[in-house]
């Protein structure tokens, strides 16, 4: 059957759609943690939902959906075996990817393979409506892999373009922007329109009683640092060491702020060590938390910094607890430029060749390289000129390609600047002013937007929403 018939010639009504979704990544938990969601909205509204994940995706699924979970393996043949066994016996309605690396990597052989050119041909025919979550604005990239001959030619070019053509694109907030974006395909939806934040509810005193004490709460202050699984393997990978100095880096920072700072870092994958001097700062390690444990810290912090710019569980904070991102913008020439040699940041950056071997280089989302259009755009705040209030200017773009939720960031190796923002964010109430005003509108757009299922049911019974496929 062609694309449009079947299913598609009924005026099946948006709630009762059959979904199958695909999720093959096998390091980070960001796309499993928007899947669930999602896959709760259709099941909310009377439809059905099955998986065909990697093993990291399966294992956090079938806490939820224990007899709706069929797991990838190392064998593309095998995987493709099982999705059109699923295929037959559900009679989906909706196939939803959650990313499509392999598609921008053809060359790369993943953990889990799907894809290749037999099977986007066969699903440019299959009588259901195929759905792209856009998760870190890839549409544009999948675009650009029509454009490269080699890989047009190992995918198939022909099947790589009908698959694409009738790709719909669907964007999770609060990651995106849920406003209307010029030339920018897909359509937004709120990720937890029924979310309940229950440190709002009264727990936040508990929870920093819990971690600072009852006689340090009005004192201390409590600044989580989350850092994913997949971040931390990749790095140790590569013989990256930034995690080793990073505690150090940040009492540097803390110097001069009057109050004491416990710094929670949550990480099954490593620990930061406490600080070499003794100061304000103290480290915390902790497993990695249930969702709700996690969720409580997150919402009950004064600061969350993090290193990865894209990260879907610091976007959650947003109009709740400040978000700093640390990024670094320079090479260690341009540092070393910047610094000097007496300084932390310059003695730090000396030792680098011997210590922390390469572990300094441009980055938005650490350990992964920053991008050329990264580099070109540096992410710019609203407006290159100063706030007349002095407040600190948010950004409202990430990875140099993606019209995002507000947030602040700071350079990893900014020296005085990066230690006058924190001291700001942490005690002067006027800093985050700008941020609190772009919060507030933000939010106000992100209720404006329907949740999954109602969009997945818009794409499935509609005619032509060509503006929102890949191509």
């Amino acid at each position: 059957m062609s694309a449009q018939s079947g299913h598609h010639a009924s005026n099946s009504a948006p709630s009762g759609i059959r979904t199958i979704f695909v999720c093959g990544a096998s390091r980070a938990y960001g796309e499993v943690n928007v899947v669930l969601p999602l896959a709760e909205s259709v099941i909310n509204e009377g439809g059905e939902a099955w998986f065909l994940m990697s093993s990291l995706a399966a294992q956090l699924t079938r806490r939820r959906f224990p007899n709706r979970v069929f797991a990838l393996s190392t064998n593309r043949r095998e995987n493709q075996l099982v999705f059109w066994r699923m295929v037959k016996k559900y009679r989906p309605d909706v196939i939803v990817f959650s990313e499509l690396y392999e598609l921008l990597r053809p060359f790369v052989t993943p953990e889990f393979p799907f894809f290749n050119w037999k099977l986007l041909q066969d699903l440019a025919h299959l009588d259901a409506t195929l759905v792209f979550m856009d998760f870190i604005a890839q549409t544009l990239l999948l675009q650009s892999v029509l454009d490269c001959p080699q890989c047009a030619r190992k995918l198939g070019e022909e099947a790589l373009y009908l698959f694409l053509e009738r790709l719909s694109v669907i964007l999770p907030c609060p990651l995106n922007e849920p406003g209307p974006v010029a030339d920018r395909r897909g359509i937004p939806y709120d990720v937890n329109r029924h979310s309940k934040d229950s440190a709002a509810n009264g727990n936040r005193s508990e929870c920093r009683s819990r971690y600072l004490g009852q006689s340090a709460n009005k004192d201390s202050l409590l600044i989580l640092r989350a850092s994913s699984t997949w971040q931390v393997n990749l790095a140790e990978s590569q013989g990256l060491c930034l995690y080793e100095y990073l505690s150090d880096l940040l009492a540097h920072y803390l110097e001069g702020i009057s109050r004491p700072v416990l710094l929670v870092s949550v990480s099954d994958a490593h620990k930061l060590r406490g600080p070499s001097r003794n100061g304000i700062l103290t480290v915390l390690n902790l497993p990695n938390l249930p969702p709700e444990e996690f969720r409580d810290v997150l919402l009950s912090a004064d600061l969350i910094i993090t290193d990865n710019e894209i990260s879907y569980s610091v976007a959650q904070a947003i109009g709740k607890t400040p978000v700093l991102v640390l990024v670094n913008s320079f090479t260690p020439v341009e540092l070393a430029q910047r610094e000097r040699s007496d300084s932390v940041i310059g003695r730090l950056i000396a030792a680098g060749p011997g210590k922390w071997g390469d572990s300094v280089f441009p980055h938005s989302v650490y350990p992964l390289p920053m991008a050329a259009e990264e580099l070109e755009t540096g992410n710019g705040a609203d407006s290159s000129e100063p706030d007349p209030s002095g407040a600190l200017l948010p950004y409202t773009t990430r990875l140099g390609r993606m019209p995002s939720s507000p947030y602040l960031r700071a350079e990893l190796y900014g020296g005085s600047e990066t230690k006058e923002t924190l001291r700001r964010l942490l005690l002067d109430p006027t800093a985050g002013k700008a941020l609190r005003q772009q919060e507030v509108s933000y939010l106000q757009r992100l209720r404006g937007l329907s949740e999954g299922a109602e969009v997945l049911g818009k794409i499935h019974t509609a005619t032509k929403l060509r503006a929102h496929t890949v191509i």
